[in-house]
Protein backbone atom coordinates (compact mmCIF):
# COMPACT_ATOMS: atom_id res chain seq x y z
CA UNK A 1 0.00 0.00 0.00
CA UNK A 2 1.44 3.36 -1.03
CA UNK A 3 1.98 5.96 1.65
CA UNK A 4 0.34 9.12 0.33
CA UNK A 5 -0.62 12.23 2.25
CA UNK A 6 -4.03 13.86 1.94
CA UNK A 7 -2.47 16.75 0.05
CA UNK A 8 -0.88 14.42 -2.53
CA UNK A 9 -4.17 12.60 -3.17
CA UNK A 10 -6.23 15.78 -3.17
CA UNK A 11 -3.99 17.50 -5.73
CA UNK A 12 -4.62 14.66 -8.20
CA UNK A 13 -8.29 14.48 -7.29
CA UNK A 14 -9.02 18.17 -7.78
CA UNK A 15 -6.97 18.33 -10.99
CA UNK A 16 -9.17 15.59 -12.43
CA UNK A 17 -12.36 17.38 -11.36
CA UNK A 18 -11.16 20.66 -12.89
CA UNK A 19 -10.37 18.84 -16.14
CA UNK A 20 -13.91 17.46 -16.17
CA UNK A 21 -15.26 21.01 -16.02
CA UNK A 22 -17.06 20.85 -12.67
CA UNK A 23 -18.83 23.96 -11.46
CA UNK A 24 -16.82 26.34 -9.21
CA UNK A 25 -19.34 25.75 -6.41
CA UNK A 26 -18.70 21.99 -6.57
CA UNK A 27 -14.94 22.50 -6.50
CA UNK A 28 -15.36 24.82 -3.50
CA UNK A 29 -17.45 22.09 -1.78
CA UNK A 30 -14.58 19.63 -2.19
CA UNK A 31 -12.18 22.28 -0.93
CA UNK A 32 -14.17 22.70 2.28
CA UNK A 33 -14.28 18.93 2.78
CA UNK A 34 -10.50 18.77 2.28
CA UNK A 35 -9.82 21.57 4.78
CA UNK A 36 -11.87 19.89 7.50
CA UNK A 37 -10.30 16.47 7.02
CA UNK A 38 -6.84 18.05 6.86
CA UNK A 39 -7.48 19.83 10.18
CA UNK A 40 -8.65 16.57 11.79
CA UNK A 41 -5.64 14.61 10.53
CA UNK A 42 -3.19 17.26 11.73
CA UNK A 43 -4.86 17.45 15.13
CA UNK A 44 -4.66 13.67 15.51
CA UNK A 45 -1.23 13.32 13.90
CA UNK A 46 -2.45 11.13 11.05
CA UNK A 47 0.23 11.51 8.40
CA UNK A 48 -0.87 9.29 5.52
CA UNK A 49 -4.30 9.54 3.96
CA UNK A 50 -3.99 6.11 2.31
CA UNK A 51 -3.42 4.53 5.74
CA UNK A 52 -6.67 5.79 7.24
CA UNK A 53 -8.92 3.13 8.74
CA UNK A 54 -12.62 2.77 9.47
CA UNK A 55 -11.78 3.69 13.07
CA UNK A 56 -10.17 6.93 11.87
CA UNK A 57 -13.28 7.69 9.81
CA UNK A 58 -15.54 7.16 12.82
CA UNK A 59 -13.26 9.44 14.80
CA UNK A 60 -13.58 12.06 12.08
CA UNK A 61 -17.36 11.79 12.22
CA UNK A 62 -17.28 12.32 16.01
CA UNK A 63 -14.87 15.23 15.55
CA UNK A 64 -17.31 16.90 13.15
CA UNK A 65 -20.22 16.21 15.50
CA UNK A 66 -19.05 18.73 18.09
CA UNK A 67 -22.46 20.27 18.73
CA UNK A 68 -21.91 23.23 16.42
CA UNK A 69 -23.02 21.53 13.22
CA UNK A 70 -26.32 19.99 12.19
CA UNK A 71 -26.34 16.38 11.01
CA UNK A 72 -27.29 17.44 7.50
CA UNK A 73 -24.25 19.75 7.38
CA UNK A 74 -21.95 17.02 8.69
CA UNK A 75 -23.19 14.62 6.03
CA UNK A 76 -22.61 17.28 3.38
CA UNK A 77 -18.94 17.46 4.42
CA UNK A 78 -18.72 13.67 4.66
CA UNK A 79 -20.18 13.35 1.19
CA UNK A 80 -17.41 15.54 -0.24
CA UNK A 81 -14.73 13.67 1.71
CA UNK A 82 -16.21 10.32 0.65
CA UNK A 83 -15.74 11.29 -2.99
CA UNK A 84 -12.05 11.90 -2.32
CA UNK A 85 -11.78 8.55 -0.50
CA UNK A 86 -13.43 6.68 -3.37
CA UNK A 87 -11.13 8.40 -5.87
CA UNK A 88 -8.13 7.21 -3.84
CA UNK A 89 -9.55 3.68 -3.52
CA UNK A 90 -10.05 3.41 -7.28
CA UNK A 91 -6.54 4.68 -8.04
CA UNK A 92 -4.44 3.34 -5.17
CA UNK A 93 -6.73 0.70 -3.60
CA UNK A 94 -6.47 2.66 -0.36
CA UNK A 95 -7.63 3.62 2.19
CA UNK A 96 -9.20 0.25 2.89
CA UNK A 97 -12.64 1.07 4.28
CA UNK A 98 -16.10 2.08 3.06
CA UNK A 99 -17.00 5.64 4.20
CA UNK A 100 -20.31 5.90 6.02
CA UNK A 101 -22.59 8.79 6.94
CA UNK A 102 -24.27 9.84 10.15
CA UNK A 103 -27.82 8.74 10.67
CA UNK A 104 -30.25 11.59 10.51
CA UNK A 105 -33.87 11.73 11.50
CA UNK A 106 -36.28 12.98 8.87
CA UNK A 107 -36.71 16.69 9.31
CA UNK A 108 -39.80 18.67 8.48
CA UNK A 109 -39.49 20.57 5.22
CA UNK A 110 -41.43 23.81 5.21
CA UNK A 111 -44.03 24.12 2.45
CA UNK A 112 -46.67 26.60 1.36
CA UNK A 113 -50.28 25.81 2.15
CA UNK A 114 -52.90 25.66 -0.59
CA UNK A 115 -54.37 28.95 0.65
CA UNK A 116 -50.98 30.66 0.57
CA UNK A 117 -50.33 29.39 -2.95
CA UNK A 118 -53.69 30.72 -4.10
CA UNK A 119 -52.74 34.13 -2.69
CA UNK A 120 -49.24 34.16 -4.16
CA UNK A 121 -50.26 33.00 -7.65
CA UNK A 122 -53.21 35.39 -8.00
CA UNK A 123 -52.78 37.68 -10.99
CA UNK A 124 -51.82 41.26 -10.02
CA UNK A 125 -54.50 43.95 -10.03
CA UNK A 126 -51.89 46.52 -11.08
CA UNK A 127 -49.10 45.53 -13.46
CA UNK A 128 -46.14 47.31 -11.87
CA UNK A 129 -42.81 45.74 -12.73
CA UNK A 130 -41.90 44.47 -9.25
CA UNK A 131 -45.40 43.09 -8.62
CA UNK A 132 -45.60 41.39 -12.03
CA UNK A 133 -42.07 40.06 -11.69
CA UNK A 134 -42.94 38.61 -8.27
CA UNK A 135 -46.07 36.98 -9.69
CA UNK A 136 -44.27 35.51 -12.71
CA UNK A 137 -41.37 34.37 -10.55
CA UNK A 138 -43.74 32.69 -8.10
CA UNK A 139 -45.64 30.91 -10.86
CA UNK A 140 -42.43 29.72 -12.50
CA UNK A 141 -41.00 28.49 -9.20
CA UNK A 142 -44.16 26.52 -8.49
CA UNK A 143 -44.36 25.26 -12.08
CA UNK A 144 -40.80 24.01 -12.56
CA UNK A 145 -39.04 24.23 -9.14
CA UNK A 146 -35.70 25.56 -10.43
CA UNK A 147 -32.89 26.26 -7.98
CA UNK A 148 -31.95 29.86 -7.21
CA UNK A 149 -28.90 29.91 -9.48
CA UNK A 150 -30.84 28.37 -12.33
CA UNK A 151 -33.69 30.87 -12.21
CA UNK A 152 -31.53 34.02 -12.10
CA UNK A 153 -29.66 32.71 -15.16
CA UNK A 154 -32.74 32.01 -17.32
CA UNK A 155 -32.49 34.07 -20.50
CA UNK A 156 -35.24 35.18 -22.86
CA UNK A 157 -33.73 32.86 -25.47
CA UNK A 158 -34.27 29.89 -23.17
CA UNK A 159 -38.02 30.26 -23.69
CA UNK A 160 -39.44 28.81 -26.90
CA UNK A 161 -43.15 29.64 -27.07
CA UNK A 162 -43.56 27.99 -30.47
CA UNK A 163 -42.17 24.66 -29.30
CA UNK A 164 -43.63 25.09 -25.82
CA UNK A 165 -40.27 24.50 -24.11
CA UNK A 166 -38.13 26.04 -21.38
CA UNK A 167 -34.40 25.29 -21.15
CA UNK A 168 -33.05 25.25 -17.60
CA UNK A 169 -29.30 25.81 -17.48
CA UNK A 170 -26.69 26.38 -14.78
CA UNK A 171 -27.45 23.11 -13.05
CA UNK A 172 -25.08 21.53 -10.54
CA UNK A 173 -23.79 19.08 -13.16
CA UNK A 174 -23.56 21.69 -15.97
CA UNK A 175 -26.29 19.81 -17.82
CA UNK A 176 -29.25 21.42 -19.58
CA UNK A 177 -32.79 20.18 -19.08
CA UNK A 178 -35.68 21.06 -21.37
CA UNK A 179 -39.09 21.26 -19.72
CA UNK A 180 -42.48 21.61 -21.41
CA UNK A 181 -44.27 24.95 -21.16
CA UNK A 182 -48.03 24.52 -21.04
CA UNK A 183 -50.44 27.28 -22.07
CA UNK A 184 -51.09 28.48 -18.51
CA UNK A 185 -47.46 29.28 -17.70
CA UNK A 186 -46.92 30.65 -21.21
CA UNK A 187 -49.73 33.15 -20.59
CA UNK A 188 -48.08 34.28 -17.33
CA UNK A 189 -44.68 34.72 -18.98
CA UNK A 190 -46.09 36.63 -21.95
CA UNK A 191 -47.84 39.12 -19.65
CA UNK A 192 -44.65 39.51 -17.63
CA UNK A 193 -42.53 40.03 -20.76
CA UNK A 194 -44.78 42.88 -21.89
CA UNK A 195 -44.34 44.61 -18.51
CA UNK A 196 -40.62 43.81 -18.61
CA UNK A 197 -40.23 45.53 -21.98
CA UNK A 198 -42.05 48.63 -20.76
CA UNK A 199 -39.82 48.73 -17.67
CA UNK A 200 -36.65 48.58 -19.77
CA UNK A 201 -37.87 51.47 -21.92
CA UNK A 202 -38.69 53.52 -18.81
CA UNK A 203 -35.23 52.84 -17.36
CA UNK A 204 -33.53 53.58 -20.66
CA UNK A 205 -31.09 50.70 -20.20
CA UNK A 206 -29.90 48.01 -22.54
CA UNK A 207 -31.63 44.63 -22.34
CA UNK A 208 -29.20 42.18 -20.72
CA UNK A 209 -31.18 39.21 -21.99
CA UNK A 210 -32.00 37.73 -18.59
CA UNK A 211 -35.64 36.91 -17.89
CA UNK A 212 -35.62 38.57 -14.48
CA UNK A 213 -33.65 41.71 -13.70
CA UNK A 214 -33.31 43.98 -10.66
CA UNK A 215 -34.75 47.46 -10.14
CA UNK A 216 -31.95 49.08 -12.14
CA UNK A 217 -32.21 46.66 -15.07
CA UNK A 218 -29.13 44.63 -14.13
CA UNK A 219 -28.79 40.90 -13.60
CA UNK A 220 -30.30 39.70 -10.34
CA UNK A 221 -28.02 38.28 -7.67
CA UNK A 222 -29.13 35.55 -5.30
CA UNK A 223 -29.51 38.10 -2.53
CA UNK A 224 -31.68 40.30 -4.77
CA UNK A 225 -33.77 37.27 -5.67
CA UNK A 226 -34.33 36.50 -1.98
CA UNK A 227 -35.12 40.13 -1.26
CA UNK A 228 -37.61 40.42 -4.15
CA UNK A 229 -39.30 37.18 -3.12
CA UNK A 230 -39.51 38.22 0.54
CA UNK A 231 -41.00 41.61 -0.36
CA UNK A 232 -43.53 40.09 -2.75
CA UNK A 233 -44.68 37.60 -0.09
CA UNK A 234 -44.93 40.35 2.51
CA UNK A 235 -47.15 42.47 0.27
CA UNK A 236 -49.37 39.45 -0.33
CA UNK A 237 -49.68 38.82 3.41
CA UNK A 238 -47.70 35.56 3.43
CA UNK A 239 -45.23 35.31 6.29
CA UNK A 240 -43.19 32.43 4.86
CA UNK A 241 -40.09 33.34 2.90
CA UNK A 242 -37.41 31.35 1.14
CA UNK A 243 -37.19 30.44 -2.53
CA UNK A 244 -36.29 26.82 -1.70
CA UNK A 245 -39.67 26.35 -0.01
CA UNK A 246 -41.13 26.24 -3.52
CA UNK A 247 -39.01 23.17 -4.32
CA UNK A 248 -40.35 21.46 -1.20
CA UNK A 249 -43.90 22.49 -2.09
CA UNK A 250 -43.48 21.40 -5.70
CA UNK A 251 -42.22 17.98 -4.62
CA UNK A 252 -45.02 17.49 -2.11
CA UNK A 253 -47.78 18.43 -4.54
CA UNK A 254 -46.33 16.30 -7.34
CA UNK A 255 -46.06 13.31 -4.99
CA UNK A 256 -49.58 13.93 -3.71
CA UNK A 257 -50.84 13.94 -7.29
CA UNK A 258 -49.27 10.50 -7.89
CA UNK A 259 -46.21 11.57 -9.90
CA UNK A 260 -43.73 8.74 -10.39
CA UNK A 261 -40.18 9.02 -9.05
CA UNK A 262 -38.47 9.21 -12.45
CA UNK A 263 -40.64 12.08 -13.66
CA UNK A 264 -40.15 13.93 -10.37
CA UNK A 265 -36.39 13.38 -10.63
CA UNK A 266 -36.32 15.00 -14.07
CA UNK A 267 -38.44 18.00 -13.05
CA UNK A 268 -36.32 18.63 -9.96
CA UNK A 269 -33.07 18.17 -11.90
CA UNK A 270 -31.69 15.59 -9.49
CA UNK A 271 -28.59 13.71 -10.63
CA UNK A 272 -29.91 10.46 -9.23
CA UNK A 273 -32.93 9.03 -7.49
CA UNK A 274 -31.44 9.23 -3.99
CA UNK A 275 -32.23 12.93 -3.69
CA UNK A 276 -35.70 12.37 -5.09
CA UNK A 277 -36.27 9.47 -2.70
CA UNK A 278 -35.64 11.74 0.29
CA UNK A 279 -38.62 13.86 -0.75
CA UNK A 280 -40.76 10.79 -1.39
CA UNK A 281 -39.90 9.33 2.03
CA UNK A 282 -40.53 12.64 3.76
CA UNK A 283 -43.92 13.22 2.15
CA UNK A 284 -44.99 9.56 2.11
CA UNK A 285 -47.95 10.30 4.37
CA UNK A 286 -49.37 12.40 1.55
CA UNK A 287 -49.61 9.25 -0.60
CA UNK A 288 -52.37 7.80 1.56
CA UNK A 289 -55.12 9.37 -0.53
CA UNK A 290 -53.73 7.75 -3.72
CA UNK A 291 -53.87 4.19 -2.38
CA UNK A 292 -57.35 3.53 -3.75
CA UNK A 293 -56.35 4.80 -7.18
CA UNK A 294 -53.08 2.87 -7.55
CA UNK A 295 -53.07 -0.07 -5.14
CA UNK A 296 -53.14 -3.35 -7.14
CA UNK A 297 -55.33 -5.23 -4.68
CA UNK A 298 -57.95 -2.50 -4.65
CA UNK A 299 -57.77 -2.21 -8.44
CA UNK A 300 -58.49 -5.92 -8.81
CA UNK A 301 -61.30 -5.71 -6.30
CA UNK A 302 -62.82 -2.78 -8.17
CA UNK A 303 -62.63 -4.67 -11.45
CA UNK A 304 -64.22 -7.86 -10.14
CA UNK A 305 -66.68 -6.23 -7.83
CA UNK A 306 -65.31 -8.29 -4.94
CA UNK A 307 -64.13 -6.79 -1.68
CA UNK A 308 -60.70 -7.86 -0.46
CA UNK A 309 -61.01 -9.76 2.83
Amino acid sequence: MRKLTLNEVYDEFIAEKIAKGLMPETLAHYGRAYNLLDAYMRENRLKYFTRLTATDWRGYMCWLNDGRRKTVSINTYLRGTRTIVLFSKSKYSAPDFVPKFMRDTKTFKQVYSDAQLATLTKEPAVYSYTETRGWALTCLLLYSSPREKSIINIRIGDIDFNAGELSIRHLKNRDVIILPLVEEIQAVLKKYLAVREARLQALGVRDNGYLFFNRAGGKMTRFQLYDAHREYNRKRGVDKKGVHIFRNTFAKLMIRAGCDAFTLQRWMCHDDLRSTKRYIDLFSQDLAHTVRKYNPLLQISAGTGNTAK
